[in-house]
């Protein structure tokens, strides 16, 4: 984690996989030509744009099943092409050289590392979110149950001598433990929220038991206590707005998949998938998360599916592949094209390769440019801190705060001052703002 007192680094060395490639043979919409049923990710973190009905959820659905500890025959054979008779074939090319098929007579994964990625599930859609934002169907007439999720997420939890936390037999045992297991994700729970929305937060994880409907035993409760600008929120899912909703959901999400990042042990796939995570959330909200992965999950290879043709213009250029998919008529059958979106060195490679040389330099020129202005705004923001001093001391110059009004509207215009290098300052380059606006203004 980019802060040291949140580090959920590994405490021992092990070796990252990550997926060079993934072929979807006559599996759901994807057919058997290889030009455009296969992504070479190449390991780097990979962007993909998919509209409406391409395939785009193939791709997610195909990294549910490398996630899963167990495969059903029938799910997986409703998932072939209905369009062919041949086999289905999912294959996923790892960065250690080995390749993972699962096909119509394979469904058993052995190797270690993807047992531990199938206990680590990185994998989220907005259906994820929805799961711990409206578990209650009545959820308008009490807090919601976020206990079925947590029991889920955590069933293959590993515990003392080598168990698991769903091998507890002993209900309140296996109560009493998910709750110190969820307790020690508080504090990271809390960083990834002040990251993503720093309106509210996270006062605790209430647990409870109470007596079923039919009253024939007891059924288990979590839920959320939360504070907005210092108020307690009971019913969060009827007070907070979608994006608040988004950030909490992540936020829980984020925290649990690190902490099980932390007890991996030898080689380990770390791949998070994203699909659609960010429907409901505004461009400033979306930039917030597109930091929280380069700051937080830069040991991840991160691949991020949307529909949105907006956020990938905004988010392909902090992304090494991006390939975009779109529908093509072929037999009178929609099939997916998917093209390789290629930046503007690629194109240089591409055009060189063709003999078009005007059209190379060209290309070539536009990338120059391109790193020019990366360049500038890193020095830009290393001289931020000297200009954000240099604006404070002409506004606290100018001021008389010796007159209360006076001194409200100045108090107004730090905070101004204050969140506008906060968004403007690049993320490597930490502001030391030396005094608080009291200690200042009381000078």
């Amino acid at each position: 984690m980019a802060n040291s007192n949140h580090s959920l680094e590994p405490e021992i060395e092990i070796n990252l996989l990550k997926i060079k490639s993934l072929q979807l043979h006559n599996f759901r919409f994807f057919g058997d030509d290889e030009n455009h049923n296969t992504f070479n990710f190449d390991s780097e973190n990979t962007i993909i744009f998919g509209e409406n009905g391409s395939g785009k959820s193939s791709i997610f659905k195909a990294f549910e099943f490398l996630a899963k500890d167990v495969i059903e025959e029938s799910e997986f054979l409703d998932s072939k092409n209905i369009f062919t008779n041949s086999s289905t074939e999912l294959s996923f090319e790892l960065s250690n050289g080995d390749t993972t098929i699962l096909d119509d007579d394979n469904f058993n994964m052995t190797e270690d590392y993807l047992t531990q990625f199938s206990i680590l599930k990185p994998i989220l859609d907005y259906k994820s979110l929805l799961k711990l934002n409206y578990r209650d169907i009545d959820f308008h007439k009490k807090s919601v149950n976020i206990y079925p999720v947590l029991k889920k997420l955590f069933k293959n939890y590993e515990i003392e001598g080598g168990k698991t936390l769903s091998s507890i037999t002993n209900p309140d045992e296996y109560f009493e433990k998910l709750k110190e297991i969820v307790n020690s994700l508080l504090e990271n729970i809390r960083y990834f929220i002040q990251k993503l929305s720093d309106e509210f937060n996270l006062e605790d994880f209430f647990f409870n038991k109470e007596f079923s409907e039919n009253q024939n035993g007891t059924e288990f409760i979590v839920n959320i206590e939360l504070s907005y600008r210092d108020k307690n929120i009971e019913k969060h899912h009827l007070f907070f707005n979608e994006a608040r909703l988004s950030a909490l959901a992540i936020s829980i999400y984020f925290a649990i998949i690190k902490k099980f990042a932390e007890l991996e042990t030898g080689d380990s796939i770390r791949v998070l998938v994203l699909d659609d995570l960010l429907i409901s959330l505004d461009m400033s909200n979306r930039m917030k998360l597109l930091k929280v992965l380069k700051e937080d999950f830069s040991d991840f290879q991160v691949i991020f599916l949307t529909h949105d043709r907006e956020l990938f213009e905004v988010y392909k250029s902090s992304f090494k592949k991006k390939y975009e998919i779109s529908l093509k008529s072929e037999d009178n059958l929609e099939k997916p094209f998917v093209k390789k979106h290629l930046n503007y060195f690629e194109l240089a490679e591409k055009h060189f390769s063709e003999f078009d040389y005007p059209a190379c330099a060209n290309y070539l020129r536009k990338e120059v440019e391109r790193l020019k202005e990366i360049k500038k705004k890193q020095e830009d923001s290393q001289n931020s801190e000297e200009v954000l001093f240099k604006k404070f001391k002409k506004l606290l110059d100018k001021e008389d705060l010796t007159d209360p009004e006076q001194h409200s509207r100045t108090v107004g215009k730090l905070i101004g001052l204050k969140k506008g290098f906060e968004s403007e300052t690049s993320s490597k380059v930490k502001i030391d703002y030396r005094y608080d606006f009291k200690s200042i203004l009381s000078r």
